[in-house]
């Protein structure tokens, strides 16, 4: 006889629609298949509950403390989950953690997780757009650029339609690959990606960049830009000497290693600044410039205005 398994479903207001339903229609259409319940589905309310990023708003969900304990947690969430503070569904999660409950995040569903307080050696991921917020006020956090990962109890999603990837790898895990293919055709989703796929396009497509050495040294300075690292770093990383890196980088994007890796880090200060209550001297730090003034100094030159005055600009505009 299979075994049902209770997945509890959090939307927190503001939820993207595609990563929920990329995420519960799975599933669903498991269920469907096989003729019989392998997943049912509660839709649970907090405080922090709301309408989906369309208005949409999720019938008949109950209260968390109403709804018992769950085996299988799943978070969705989006808009800005770092200014979600909800004690209540903070001590839910931390009490599913000690019942050995498996606890997943989609899209900003992540940062609810670490917010929780339970993601403290675990492996994860979470949408691009909030990756080095994360970073930058979790310091310790294991925190990839993958579509998914999948660490014991854990489940992070990047969102979008990576769940239904992430789905994939699940509904294998609990009940073969065959069956969780046949959940797959339904959906017309046959090209399922594995889960350390990378999140947004190609670094040839974004930085004009044919060089394969050029396209893995800036996958390098992407993945270490909260880190202190320099030219020889990147260079050992591609196995090449720093002459030939900086030469191939020239030949191929017109500029230097170093020159880009700074102006990655003022273009990720600046989606800090309009996206963080973070203050410029921790986005300085939280970037590896030596101070805020140092930060400062290159961002005006870079953007023609000051950190915090970008900051103003951005916020007026929204």
């Amino acid at each position: 006889m299979t075994t049902t398994r209770r997945v509890g479903i959090v939307g927190i207001g503001g939820f993207p629609l595609m990563s929920m339903a990329s995420t519960i229609e799975p599933l669903r259409a498991a269920n469907i298949i096989a003729g019989e319940t392998l997943y049912e589905l509660d839709f649970l309310s907090t405080q922090a509950s709301g309408r989906s990023s369309v208005g949409l708003q999720i019938p008949g969900a109950v209260p968390l403390r109403g709804a018992g304990k769950q085996e299988f947690v799943i978070v969705v969430a989006g808009g800005d989950p770092f200014a979600v503070n909800d004690r209540n569904l903070f001590d839910w999660l931390r009490e599913h953690d000690e019942a050995e409950a498996t606890l997943c995040g989609v899209s900003g569903g992540p940062v609810i997780l670490a917010r929780a307080g339970v993601m403290a050696g675990y492996r994860m991921t979470v949408h691009w757009e909030h990756r080095e917020r994360l970073v930058a006020q979790f310091r310790s956090l294991m925190v990839s650029r993958a579509l998914y990962v999948r660490d014991r109890r854990r489940l992070t999603c990047a969102g979008g339609i990576a769940p239904t990837d992430m789905m994939h790898a699940l509904i294998s895990s609990d009940h073969g690959a065959d069956f969780a293919q046949q959940v797959s055709d339904w959906f017309l989703h046959t090209d399922i990606r594995a889960s350390t796929r990378p999140q947004r396009g190609s670094i040839a497509a974004r930085f004009g960049s044919r060089d394969k050495n050029v396209q893995s040294a800036i996958q390098f300075m992407q993945d270490s830009l909260g880190d202190s690292f320099a030219l020889e770093d990147v260079a050992r990383n591609c196995n090449l000497s720093k002459r030939q890196l900086t030469r191939r980088f020239q030949d191929d994007i017109g500029t230097t290693p170093m020159k880009l890796a700074m102006v990655l880090r003022l273009e990720t200060g600046r989606y800090l600044l309009g996206s963080s209550s973070l203050s410029v001297t921790e986005i300085a730090y939280a970037l590896d410039f030596s101070s805020s003034a140092h930060f400062t100094t290159l961002f005006r030159k870079h953007f023609d205005e000051t950190p915090s005055n970008a900051r103003k600009r951005i916020r007026e505009t929204e």
